[in-house]
């Protein structure tokens, strides 16, 4: 930890960069302790590690500071100065007795109250949950960002992301996502964008490096992001995927090849217009071509050209392959105004633009033309040049 309070109740904050000599003489003439607990706390002023102040072990304060890195710390202390040097208003270790919590660093922009949390070891989902959403009842704007150690790339623009990643994913006002990396070793920001999952745990994604020197604030509040995906890459990237799923299937993954077999149909026979990218396909967690299959079989191939939909019942589909465990949603408490749902709508108004469906009510959807599912993989080879010749500029607009 990096703030104290004296005897005589001021707060020291390291944050300030004193120099080594005068906390020295504070060290022998002041006892300091814990502002969230009240415990006392020795000064550390080694060589090798960071000026802090720790717990004595056994301390009580546990769910803030116990095994706080040098990593954690040094990044914390950069954040802070970064902040500060321009002019923002900020506190280190700020804690709320009344939520009781303690965000890394307090700032206000803008006259919103920002709560910054660098995170760079893993906690559990169920107290992120908590966190951010103590914080967003009680007037913060939580800014949950990454260190750096988390970044997994693997080869031509793939991330790995787990669900612990997700959770920390933003939103900017004109609706991209972004995930926001810090590297305190490097001093660099990674902003990582323009993001599609093709599998549980692998994306494509575009990333942003930003040195902490010229960066400013809004650029991490509010940056500058879009929507770019190269669809070929893309789709290698899923038929490798799906080769590599159906050749070690699990459990669960065998029950979807199963009711495909029934069905006499191929996993790698699927038509095109399955498994496209969305911008929202994050929030579920199940592959985007698993659930637009089960869309396909529940919904639309029950229905002939001219026949009627209603998104209600798309919704119950959805709904039902949930409650029976063949869809798996990602919790995202960051991003309260979207639901899971909210992926299958940009498929279906995807499909609209495609030709397949058509009509301006969500409950008089009209089935226009039907899916061909392919026989052959020349068939489907040409087929699925054919679709994304056609609807390339299409599968990129802001939905």
């Amino acid at each position: 930890m990096l703030t104290a309070i004296t005897k005589s109740g001021k707060k020291l904050s390291l944050g300030y960069e004193y120099k080594k000599e005068t906390l020295l003489y504070l060290r022998t003439r002041e006892e300091f302790f814990c502002p969230v607990c009240g415990e006392k706390v020795a000064l550390k002023l080694g060589d090798k590690r960071i000026f802090h102040f720790a717990h004595q072990k056994g301390g009580s304060c546990r769910d803030f500071f116990e095994n706080e890195t040098q990593y954690h710390m040094k990044g914390k202390l950069q954040l802070y100065q970064w902040l500060k040097n321009q002019k923002i208003s900020c506190e280190l270790e700020y804690y709320d007795k009344e939520i009781r919590q303690c965000p890394d660093i307090l700032f206000i922009y803008h006259g919103k109250k920002f709560a910054l949390e660098y995170q760079c070891s893993i906690i559990p989902e169920e107290v992120f949950t908590k966190r951010t959403e103590n914080y967003l009842q009680h007037g913060y704007t939580p800014l949950w960002i990454l260190g750096g150690n988390h970044f997994k790339p693997t080869n031509h623009g793939t991330v790995s992301l787990t669900n612990f990643h997700y959770l920390f994913l933003r939103r900017t006002s004109e609706g991209y996502f972004y995930l926001p990396y810090y590297f305190s070793d490097q001093k660099i920001f990674q902003l990582l964008y323009s993001i599609f999952p093709f599998s549980t745990k692998n994306a494509k994604a575009k990333t942003s490096l930003l040195s902490l020197d010229k960066i400013h604030v809004s650029n991490l509040v509010e940056p500058k992001v879009n929507i770019q995906l190269n669809i070929k890459a893309w789709k290698q990237k899923l038929e490798l995927y799906q080769m590599h799923w159906a050749a070690y299937p699990n459990p669960k993954q065998k029950n979807f090849l199963n009711e495909l077999y029934n069905l006499r149909m191929n996993l790698f026979l699927l038509p095109p217009e399955i498994g496209l990218p969305v911008t929202h396909s994050w929030l579920i967690q199940t592959p985007a071509f698993i659930w637009q299959t089960y869309l396909y079989l529940d919904i639309l191939s029950k229905r002939h050209p001219g026949d009627f939909i209603s998104l209600r019942e798309v919704e119950k589909s959805f709904r039902k392959r949930i409650m029976m465990g063949q869809i798996q949603i990602r919790n995202a408490p960051q991003e309260i105004s979207s639901h899971p749902f909210q992926a299958v709508k940009e498929y279906v108004a995807v499909l609209k633009k495609c030709g397949v469906l058509e009509g301006e009510s969500s409950n008089q959807i009209k089935f226009r033309k039907k899916i061909i599912i392919p026989l052959t993989n020349r068939e489907k080879e040409e087929l699925t040049q054919r679709f994304f010749r056609e609807n390339a500029e299409i599968l990129f607009e802001k939905i």
